[in-house]
């Protein structure tokens, strides 16, 4: 018996459909409140990043991001002076009015690619991955150094990065994370 005789016959129709609206509900309810958890999660993480600001970095899925108080141009110069900090070879450069990507190679043969888009007001976000999967430690080495050379007084431009580039690329910068203790202190 389908829902049309259903309703035509002597059966209360409230009661025997009841059941059936009741999950009918249940899946909307759930639904939306997973996609309000989803929403919530999304409009977190867009609400943190905007407190974290201009200049605060992000390491996720193998890539650093990070949004820099430089223009374009201040950024495509000082990307190949970080990697030339490092011992890092500039491989292809390639740039239009809004993207620019550079990328590198390592020593030891490590593909390291930079990537630049112009997010207007005299910023520029920054995507860097090291590798393959990625490498936090020299993501953030190769991001300091181009700080030190954007040239502006809110970055200044400095002789060399603050940290001394790994001597053999991604091995070195491993081997940095777990420092041995120094005999002379």
């Amino acid at each position: 018996m389908g829902l049309e005789s259903k309703m035509h016959g002597k059966g209360d129709m409230k009661s025997e459909a009841r059941p059936a609206g009741i999950k009918l509900l249940l899946l909307s309810l759930s639904a939306a409140g997973l996609t309000g958890c989803a929403a919530l999660l999304v409009g977190g993480a867009v609400a943190a990043g905007a407190a974290a600001g201009v200049g605060a970095a992000a390491y996720s899925k193998g890539e650093l991001r990070a949004t820099e108080n430089a223009t374009l141009d201040q950024a495509w110069a000082a990307v190949p002076a970080a990697m030339q900090d490092y011992g890092v070879t500039v491989v292809d450069k390639a740039r239009d009015e809004l993207n620019a990507t550079v990328q590198g190679q390592t020593p030891d043969k490590t593909k390291i690619v930079v990537k630049l888009k112009n997010a207007g007001k005299g910023t520029t976000d920054v995507r860097i991955r090291v590798g393959t999967f990625g490498n936090e430690t020299i993501s953030r080495q190769i991001l300091e150094a181009m700080r030190k050379h954007y040239g502006s007084p809110a970055h200044p431009a400095s002789a060399g990065p603050a940290t001394p580039p790994p001597a053999a690329g991604v091995e070195a910068a491993e081997r940095s994370r777990h420092p041995r203790p120094d005999p002379a202190a």
